[in-house]
């Protein structure tokens, strides 16, 4: 099923040359058609290894305008990482009357030159951080000495044009050690790549190299490239096996299959315990795990969520801020489950199940009845609500699911939305906003509907539970559920890294504790009295670990039960999370 490549040695190492010629642009060994009709940027890689460490020479070439100057952007943050800019050392022009110079912001810098000729800049990228790689690290530039990860988002010095410009961009890897392989959102192996599309692609890719392990496969006949590195309790052949079940299934459920190239990425944390990480990129999904992880539902379930980011929200016109996210991550949250089903990788009272945790994490949540426009300005400031859209959003696609599915005599569902929204995002000034998400969805409800969906959107007002969500082998009723309950005061916490206020009836207090404790290391699942607490205080006499669940008072939570007849076989039952036909409303 997967062919794995026999060796990469035989990668050419082209010399760097930059020249234009009539209807191609060539690299030495590098040749390239072109396609004329779009801004022309290059970019090329050189590994440098000295002194038992690695950086990156990269050269940046693009074509200069008339009026003979141009901006640049140097990343200064991204996804929670800051002081980006410290990776970038040595920038210089390198074309004939090439100036660069600062300006008032730190990331852009002004660059002029003769007018229409071709600029020419390069600069060393260097790892400019230290301990172990983790769920924020794994964002900033890695240059080790087996290897390499590189996000243009967090690597790439980039002209300032416009994210929907049409682009004609060259990527060439040159003198990279014997024995490395090279895998990035334009090609796998071949050190000359080439892309033709809108600038923003460019913006968002995903590159690495070194001692991964390449695995080529496809899917529906269109290529499907993995690029694995480190050991792990599961076999190469199983990874394989499950990304390409997921990706499949997500396809299918799309009927979309436009995909001439695409690349999944896994590496592991420096620690036993790192957690999860899928993000995905451009025609590539990069994934993280902790060295010791199984292929489990939190880990198949990052993947199938990113993998259909794909569709919402870049393929429905994009979108943009913390004000869209509990479209494009609760409805993303309410799908993943249905994708796992449908490729038959959960069972159908597994998905019950995962059901009603996400049920209990929003009728638990604090932040439950906040407004959208609240809870956007407060996003950045506490990061304790960053799950709260999922939560929010999720329960949110179920009602709206039900109600679709109820008016329309199971006719249509939230699917049908979801299809006309990847068809009116094939128009290129298309954009997802929450007025028009709320348009859409209104046309395949009543007017008291629709009502009701803005104020669940907008006001935070409390979303009702389905009773029927789930097809008639489900029942509703309601359970006693703990609330979360810290003990502690969460803001010292999180921002100070000490105990205080303790809670004297708390699990906190009767786990030992205590006021004034300052904590080095911090595990919490906000929101979610299933898993442990664990805190580790250092004191004069050593450090110590502290583990509790975070449970307070119970509360009556709505949860789906089977019912006790229910049987796989049973017909209908799963009737609900089949998909719906592609229909669309005038």
């Amino acid at each position: 099923m997967f062919r794995k490549n026999a060796s990469c040695s035989s990668i050419c190492r082209p010399a760097l040359l930059f020249f234009l010629a009539l209807g191609q642009t060539s690299f030495a060994q590098c040749t390239f058609s072109a396609h004329g009709s779009g801004k022309l940027v290059n970019y090329s890689f050189e590994p440098i290894l000295a002194d038992g460490k690695t950086t990156m020479r990269i050269t940046l070439e693009f074509q200069g305008g008339h009026n003979g100057k141009a901006e640049l952007e140097l990343p200064s943050s991204y996804a929670g990482q800051t002081d980006l800019g410290k990776a970038f050392t040595d920038l210089k022009a390198l074309s004939e009357q090439t100036t660069i110079s600062d300006t008032a912001s730190p990331s852009k810098k002004t660059v002029h030159f003769a007018p229409d000729t071709l600029v020419r800049i390069s600069y060393i990228l260097v790892k400019d951080w230290n301990g172990p790689l983790n769920s924020g690290t794994r964002f900033r530039p890695i240059l080790e000495r087996d290897y390499f990860q590189l996000l243009a988002d967090t690597a790439l010095v980039k002209p300032l044009f416009d994210r929907s410009a049409i682009v004609d961009a060259q990527f060439i890897w040159q003198n990279l050690p014997p024995g490395w392989s090279l895998a990035t959102s334009f090609g796998t192996d071949n050190p000359c790549q080439q892309f033709h599309g809108m600038w923003y692609k460019v913006g968002t890719a995903l590159f690495v190299g070194g001692d991964y392990r390449i695995y080529h496969s496809s899917v529906a006949g269109k290529p499907l490239n993995l690029a694995i590195r480190g050991k792990w309790s599961f076999t190469d052949d199983d990874w394989n096996s499950r990304v390409q079940e997921i990706i499949a299934s997500e396809r299918t459920f799309w009927r979309d299959n436009d995909f001439p190239y695409y690349l999944v990425t896994l590496a592991p944390f420096d620690t036993e315990g790192g957690g999860t990480g899928g993000s995905a990129y451009t025609d590539a999904f990069m994934m993280h795990l902790s060295r010791n992880a199984s292929l489990s539902y939190g880990v198949l379930s990052v993947l199938a969520h990113e993998t259909f980011h794909i569709w919402n929200p870049y393929k429905m016109g994009g979108g943009r801020g913390e004000a869209l996210y509990w479209f494009q991550e609760g409805f993303t949250n309410y799908y993943t489950d249905r994708m796992l089903f449908r490729a038959g990788l959960i069972s159908f009272p597994e998905y019950v199940q995962r059901t009603n945790e996400k049920l209990r994490e929003y009728e638990l949540s604090p932040a439950r009845n906040v407004s959208n426009k609240e809870l956007t300005g407060r996003y950045e400031k506490d990061r304790s609500l960053s799950h709260v859209p999922y939560e929010h959003g999720m329960v949110v696609a179920q009602w709206l699911d039900w109600r679709i599915r109820d008016r329309s005599g199971n006719q249509v569902s939230l699917d049908t939305m979801m299809f006309k929204l990847v068809e009116d995002g094939k128009n290129d000034k298309f954009q997802l906003t929450t007025h028009g998400l709320l348009g859409t969805a209104g046309k395949y409800l009543s007017r008291g509907d629709r009502r009701l969906l803005r104020q669940y959107v907008e006001d935070g007002a409390t979303i009702p539970v389905p009773e029927s969500a789930l097809g008639p082998c489900v029942r509703l009723q309601t359970d006693a559920i703990p609330e979360f309950e810290l003990g502690m005061d969460a803001e010292a916490l999180r921002e100070k890294h000490v105990v205080a206020n303790v809670k004297p009836d708390s699990e906190a207090f009767k786990a030992g504790l205590r006021d004034g404790q300052r904590i080095t290391r911090t595990s919490v699942t906000w929101n979610d009295t299933s898993k442990l607490v664990k805190l580790t205080a250092r004191t004069s006499d050593g450090d110590h670990a502290f583990e509790y669940y975070p449970r307070g008072p119970s509360r009556d939570i709505p949860q789906y039960h089977l019912d006790p007849s229910y049987s796989a076989d049973t017909p209908g039952c799963t009737a609900t999370l089949q998909p719906a036909e592609w229909k669309t409303v005038r």
